[in-house]
Order: C-alpha cells, then sequence, then structure tokens
C-alpha cells in the first residue's frame, strides 16, 4: 500500500488535480464555516469541485462555487476535462485574503459581544428560564 505524507500539506495537495469537497448530511443545514481543506486546497492551486449538497454552506458563508458544483459520475468527469480553465478561474475567484476577513469579522463580532456585555440591562433583555412543563 503507497502512503501519502502529510508532512508537507499544502505542497503534497498541489500534486494532486482535483479535490472533491463534501460534507456531512448535518452540515448541509446546520451552518459550519467552510473546513480547513478548503483552504488549504486553494492555497496548493489545487482544483476544489463541490458535491452538490454543499451549497448552503458556502452560500452562508458568501463563497460562489455554483460553477465548481458536481452531481455524480458524468458531471465530475465533464469538469476534470476542463481542469485547466476551471481552476484558473477558481484562483481568480476564490482565491484572497481569507485571514484578513475572517480578522475583520471577529473584531466586528468582539465589538458586538462587548456592547450587549457593557450596555445596562434592559427588562426585554434579561434571560429568564421558561417555565416549567
Amino acid at each position: 500500500i503507497k502512503t501519502w505524507s502529510c508532512s508537507n500539506l499544502i505542497s503534497s495537495l498541489g500534486s494532486f488535480q482535483s479535490t472533491l469537497y463534501i460534507e456531512d448530511q448535518r452540515s448541509h443545514d446546520l451552518y459550519c464555516s467552510p473546513a480547513n481543506r478548503f483552504y488549504e486546497a486553494l492555497s496548493a492551486g489545487t482544483l476544489v469541485l463541490f458535491d452538490k449538497s454543499c451549497i448552503n454552506t458556502f452560500r452562508r458563508a458568501g463563497i460562489p462555487i455554483a460553477r465548481y458544483l458536481v452531481d455524480g459520475p458524468d458531471s465530475y468527469a465533464e469538469k476534470l476535462a476542463r481542469h485547466d480553465e476551471l481552476r484558473e478561474l477558481q484562483r481568480q475567484e476564490l482565491v484572497r485574503d481569507y485571514r484578513a476577513q475572517l480578522d475583520f469579522e471577529f473584531a466586528e463580532a468582539a465589538v458586538q459581544v462587548e456592547r450587549y456585555f457593557t450596555r445596562p440591562a434592559q427588562p426585554d433583555t434579561i434571560l429568564r428560564r421558561p417555565p416549567s412543563a
């Protein structure tokens, strides 16, 4: 059995033509941010194709993936036949400084949390236990 080392993940990922992003059933309805493997594959320049059921995760994250969706072997083969074109489009459309964006969103959330905990308590914002059943 040939093994694959992940000691240099980005370099290793770059040796693959594409990767298929899938997620578990629960993630389709419960928002989870895109997994690290998405960002790692983009960094490596590997074409990321997405199972069509992942569309909600990326829509909520504001990441357009419609042109990279697959729904079975035929659509996967069609996308692979256009590998070079799609990889270049994906690089242009999706490769950006996600860290800066994440830092900004985190700072924005921290301000909201601070405002919530430092404002005077209002009767309608005090948490109360629900009545016993």
